[in-house]
């Protein structure tokens, strides 16, 4: 009687922290992750990054599962092998990219991150040209030096 209800309350906890928090511009804002992943402007080191620790995450994930499937699999021998082979395939690729794209938002620059939610908010000002190499700030067009005229003197 009581696991029922604690399932029950769990699901419903489970449930609004996730709809609070992955709703456009929120905390877990997937389509954010996943535009961020396709962009050419995020720098290859902070995609890398994300998904090297969602890899991660899923082999832990998978490697915790391997008990249960490999009885499964000794009880079922060719169905259940095979099943297990193509789950645990989905999930790494799919796992890996979901939590890569949970987690970029919040490994990338913070002015390019605001940069991609105004783009999707339609509130662009001016675009950011491409991720800054490793040690330099990130800059935008408005904020490089311009050209000052050079002043000729006459000869005397």
């Amino acid at each position: 009687m009581v696991i029922p209800v604690l399932r029950l309350l769990g699901e419903r906890i489970a449930h609004k922290t996730i709809a609070k928090n992955a709703h456009v511009g929120g905390f877990l804002d997937i389509k954010l992750g996943v535009a961020m992943l396709k962009d050419r402007r995020v720098a290859f080191r902070s995609k890398l990054l994300a998904l090297g620790v969602g890899a991660g995450l899923i082999a832990l994930l998978i490697g915790m599962e391997f008990p249960l499937e490999t009885v499964l699999a000794i009880v079922v021998p060719g169905l259940g092998l095979l099943a297990d082979v193509v789950a645990d395939s989905l999930e790494a690729v799919i796992g890996t990219v979901g939590v890569a794209a949970l987690l970029l938002p919040h490994l990338a620059p913070k002015l390019l991150v605001q940069q991609f939610r105004n783009e999707r908010a339609g509130t662009v000002e001016e675009p950011i040209q491409a991720a800054p190499a490793i040690g330099q700030p990130l800059r935008s067009n408005y904020d490089l030096p311009q050209p000052t005229q050079k002043l000729i003197y006459p000869q005397r």
